[in-house]
């Protein structure tokens, strides 16, 4: 999915509308925009002051932004992904290949905050095998894709943030760490393996551009 349509959404009709915008400088038309730091904990605070299900849409929410899954993956995500066989938390996010693009398994570091996310979600929800769920009947009830997506979508809205689609925590993921790589050994392939993706010029184009490019000009020696 390397491009998402952004929504509105509407109080009255309890429906979102798609958003027509034009392009703006470093984001061509229709793509996600990228989370800031401030935005994150707008969502962080949404989710446990106003969530009907804060520690399913705080471990939806962690996993594309902290492993960079796409929407559809953590909609097929199972805790048995998330947990080694005797029950402990993994060090990794499993993606397992039937529901991975291009049946490429990979295996994303486990982030801090998604095995603490982890831990809350396996307390308050014992039994539940996947992760996105929907808490409107008695019975947890997985949800397809496009209820996730326009979930996700609505949620972000809802926590005043603006501009940002299902598929902009993938995106923050893998801007994100490729501007930590400055002073590592690690290069753009390995975000391209963490990514999931099997052409490097399909990372790059999910990279947004800096604010202050002067600020890199003038760490040339």
């Amino acid at each position: 999915m390397s491009k998402q349509t952004q929504y509105n959404y509407s109080a009255r009709s309890n429906r979102l509308r798609p958003i027509r915008r034009s392009p703006i400088a470093g984001r061509p038309r229709g793509q996600a925009g990228i989370f800031t730091a401030a935005q994150i904990t707008c969502v962080e605070k949404y989710i446990e002051n106003q969530s009907l299900a804060p520690h399913s849409d705080r471990l939806k929410f962690y996993l594309t932004i902290y492993a960079g899954l796409r929407i559809g993956e953590v909609c097929e995500i199972y805790l048995a992904d998330l947990v080694n066989k005797d029950g402990s938390i993994s060090d990794f996010v499993r993606v397992r290949a039937r529901i991975a693009k291009g049946n490429r398994e990979r295996l994303v570091p486990m982030h801090p905050k998604i095995r603490s996310a982890v831990r809350q979600f396996m307390l308050h929800h014992p039994g539940v095998p996947y992760v996105a769920f929907s808490h409107r009947s008695s019975q947890p009830k997985k949800q397809s894709l496009t209820a996730l997506t326009n979930y996700m979508a609505r949620l972000y809205i809802l926590a005043g943030v603006s501009g940002c689609s299902s598929h902009s925590g993938r995106r923050t993921f893998i801007t994100n760490l490729a501007r930590s790589m400055n002073g590592t050994d690690f290069t753009l392939r390995d975000v391209q393996a963490l990514a999931g993706h099997s052409r490097l010029d399909t990372t790059e184009k999910y990279i947004g551009m800096g604010e202050r490019l002067e600020s890199l000009i003038g760490r040339l020696k």
